[in-house]
This record gives structure tokens, C-alpha cells and sequence, in this order.
């Protein structure tokens, strides 16, 4: 398996197609699953380390019968009592779906549309209908987006294809709306843009051919929002414009958790503690807060402050920073291409000493000036420098 996962791009899992984290053979929406113990099979474990298709959930008692367990051992077929509702009409086994009769007897929803009798199948429109939806709101994000300035034949053709596959599709079981592909065609034909990047907030991937969306994003609806780039997150809204609702105390605009309340207000808060005496602020690291030593150390040798980036304090960090930035001013000056942080800044300490120490003995004997040289110095500062590189790299220094 490590030869297979390690040149691996996209994500090791069954149907997921997301690209792989750094170091890793999952993607970050898997990063935390487990893989099934069978050799080759690329399903999550369901339980005891297997996926269902192994082993991971019982089947069925009953001899020959490979369906899953759900009542007492046994399926719904062979477990005596069925607790499912049925279809009230007389004659009918069916699962009741909607106010106690089956889809075939009147029992799912319609259409929300006006005049149409079709079942639902998302969001209260039936399958036509929300496919249509959606296609508006694409046009609509296409024309309210940042776009680049040059047309491109390739992607309205590619976007009038796919109208087109839809409207042929929708012509054998009912007419589609008339003229709605020629009209989007127009709009986006008068406009003459196209997406280069993701639409969506914070993403920089490259939009798939004739879509606005990247191929993490491709499944993935926006908010209904004007001019908004965030992710559907429930009844077509992101979080920040309703998706999600507030805490019901008056005034208090943060996420609900706990029957209808955020962590503050439902009374019942089952974050972890700091586990020293008398302190209640949310435990860190080890069962403490950060300041009962529960947050990492910077790694530079005598700093005391937290660590906040990449093992550095924000001081040491910005020293860091701006030390990278010169090296990027000036590539290949002092022979380095890419250095552990608290490396360099250990090095920068080493020379500041020797500085340090050379200033004292020049204020002794002020002879002693002539004879050093400052190119001593700083060869000096990259020896130094070299060295823990080596071993932050795992190359062993040379004599």
C-alpha cells in the first residue's frame, strides 16, 4: 500500500476523487477515517475495523439471507414485526411516504411550481424544475463574479452543449420552458466573460471546462444572496445569511447548538476545562488552558512565549519572515533554498553572540580592530547556518 498511496493525487477513498493533503494519501475531508483491513478494498470502516461490505455490520440470521441485520438479528424481511408504515390503501404493500399512503397513491409532495404535478425531489421542486433553478442561479453567478476580461467561444459552446443535452432530455417525458437555453445563451453571449478561478470564497483552483466551479466545488450551490461566494449550508442560504440558525436569546447572534441555543446559553457546555483548581477557562493541550502550560513553547532556546506559527513565537516568526523576504530579494546569496525557521533563528542568535562578544574584546584593545576582518564574520554565520540545516534535513554535516 505505500507504494500505491505515496505518488497518489487524489484521495485513496471508494467515489472520492478530492486531491490528497501534503505527506498524506487522504483528503481532508477523510483525513480522520479508516480504511477497511481487507486487502485492496477501498471502502471506511463501518466497525471492528471493517467496512460493511466485510464484516463491518451483521447480516441476517436467516439461512441464505445476506441482507443486513436491523431487528434482533435479523432484516426487515425475516425480522417478524415490521414497525415501517404502509400504504392505506387497500391492497397495497408499499411504505407509506406521505400522509399515510405510498408516491403511487398520492402520498409524496408535488411540485412547488405553478401548475405542475410532479413529485418532489429537491428543495420543494421536482427534478425539471431544479435543474432549471439551478441553472439561473450558475448564470447569475457567472455575471455577478469577477471575471477576466477575453471571451471564450469554447466555454459558452461547451455551456450551450450542455442546455441543450438537458432541454433534449426533459422533451421525452415533458416540453421544457421555451426559450430558456437561447435566453441564458444571449445573457452570457452579451456579457462575453468567464470564470478563470473557483467562484467560491477563498478557493483559487482552476474552474473545470465550461463551469464557473473547480472540481472540489463542482457538486457544491451557492448562497442565494446577491453578490455572495459562500457555500449553500441549509434552505439554499450559507451560514452568515440564515443557513444556520442563532441562539434564541435576544441579542445574541451566534450559532445554535443545544436546543435552539449557542454554547454560552444552553447550560450545558460539554467543551473540555482546564484542569487546574479553580479555573475555567477551555482546555488546550494536556487538560490545560493556555496559561497554566497547556500551548507549545517557541522552540528558539530561552523564549518563553507561546508558539503561533511554524514552532515560532510571533516574534521570532516575523524576524523569520523578514529574513525570507531578503532571501527572496536575493536568491542563492548565503546558498540556502529552504530552511527550518527555528534553525535560521538559532543561527541569527549564534551570530548576534559572536557580534556581541567581538564588540567587547574591540572595546579591551582597540589594536585588535585592524587585524578582523568582517567577512570572518559572516562566513562564520553560515557555516552555522549550513550545519543546522544538515540536520534539520537529515543530512549528515560534513567534516
Amino acid at each position: 500500500m505505500a507504494t500505491t498511496t505515496a505518488t497518489a493525487t487524489t484521495c485513496f477513498f471508494n467515489d472520492c476523487v478530492n486531491p490528497v493533503l501534503p505527506g498524506s494519501w487522504k483528503c481532508a475531508y477523510h483525513r480522520r477515517r479508516a480504511r477497511c483491513l481487507v486487502q485492496e478494498c477501498t471502502n471506511q470502516v463501518h466497525a471492528r475495523n471493517l467496512c460493511v461490505r466485510h464484516g463491518g455490520q451483521k447480516t441476517c440470521q436467516y439461512e441464505g439471507c445476506c441482507m443486513n441485520a436491523r431487528i434482533r438479528g435479523f432484516c426487515y424481511k425475516h425480522g417478524g414485526k415490521d414497525n415501517r408504515r404502509r400504504c392505506k390503501v387497500e391492497g397495497c404493500t408499499r411504505n407509506a411516504a406521505y400522509d399515510h399512503k405510498c408516491i403511487a397513491h398520492g402520498g409524496g409532495r408535488r411540485c412547488t411550481a405553478d401548475g405542475c404535478s410532479a413529485h418532489v425531489r429537491k428543495q420543494g421542486l421536482c427534478g425539471r424544475h431544479y435543474r432549471q433553478t439551478v441553472a439561473d442561479l450558475d448564470v447569475k453567478a457567472v455575471l455577478s463574479s469577477p471575471c477576466s476580461a477575453t471571451s471564450s467561444a469554447s466555454f459558452l459552446d461547451a455551456l450551450f452543449q450542455d442546455l441543450l443535452d438537458d432541454e433534449a432530455k426533459e422533451s421525452t417525458v415533458v416540453k421544457a420552458e421555451p426559450d430558456f437555453v437561447h435566453n441564458s445563451l444571449f445573457i452570457l453571449t452579451q456579457r462575453g466573460h468567464m470564470l478563470t478561478v473557483c467562484y467560491f470564497k477563498d478557493c483559487h483552483q482552476p474552474v473545470q471546462p465550461g463551469s464557473w466551479k473547480c472540481i472540489y466545488h463542482r457538486r457544491r450551490t451557492r448562497c442565494l444572496v446577491e453578490e455572495c461566494t459562500n457555500q449553500v449550508y441549509a434552505r439554499n442560504l450559507c451560514v452568515r445569511h440564515g443557513g444556520q440558525k442563532s441562539c434564541c436569546v435576544q441579542g445574541c447572534c451566534r450559532n445554535a447548538r443545544q436546543a435552539g441555543f449557542c454554547y454560552r446559553h444552553s447550560g450545558d457546555d460539554s467543551r473540555r476545562r482546564c484542569s487546574f483548581a479553580g479555573c475555567v477557562r477551555k482546555a488546550i493541550l494536556g487538560g490545560k488552558c493556555i496559561s497554566h502550560g497547556g500551548a507549545k513553547m517557541c522552540t528558539i532556546e530561552g523564549c518563553t512565549s507561546h508558539v503561533r506559527k511554524k514552532g515560532l513565537c510571533c516574534r521570532h516568526y516575523r524576524l523569520w519572515a523578514a529574513d525570507e523576504e531578503k532571501n527572496k530579494a536575493n536568491p542563492g546569496a548565503n546558498g540556502l533554498v529552504k530552511a527550518n525557521p527555528a534553525a535560521i533563528m538559532k543561527a541569527q542568535a549564534t551570530r548576534s553572540i559572536a557580534s556581541s562578544d567581538e564588540d567587547q574584546s574591540s572595546s579591551d584593545d582597540d589594536d585588535m580592530m585592524d587585524l578582523i576582518d568582517a567577512s570572518f564574520i559572516d562566513q562564520v554565520f553560515y557555516d552555522v547556518v549550513k550545519d543546522e540545516v544538515r540536520a534539520w534535513s537529515g543530512v549528515p554535516p560534513q567534516c
